[in-house]
């Protein structure tokens, strides 16, 4: 395995991992955004009215992009995969 190769996969593991996680990271930010406002303009400070609200959110974000992440990472791992002699050397 040459360096390079191994600079370009760390590159690209970073990059599937965030690519990952920005949609649930991108929707428990607004959802907080969201009941931060409310809050806000209410002036009632609960921390579960903010909480709930944001882990619900995610969690139906989480289920309905589970089959766009999961093929995602299937791709990445068939990628890495089909690169396997690579690893052992003999390519």
């Amino acid at each position: 395995m040459s360096t390079e190769w191994a600079i370009e996969l760390g590159q690209q593991t970073v990059w599937i991992a965030l690519l990952l996680s920005a949609p649930i990271l991108l929707a428990g930010l607004a959802i907080g955004l969201l009941c931060g406002l409310a809050q806000a303009v209410t002036q009632v400070h609960d921390p579960s009215l903010s909480s709930a609200p944001r882990i619900l959110g995610v969690g139906v974000v989480v289920l309905v992009g589970l089959p766009w992440l999961i093929e995602r990472l299937l791709d990445f791992s068939r990628e890495i995969l089909s690169q396997s002699p690579m690893l052992a050397g003999g390519g």
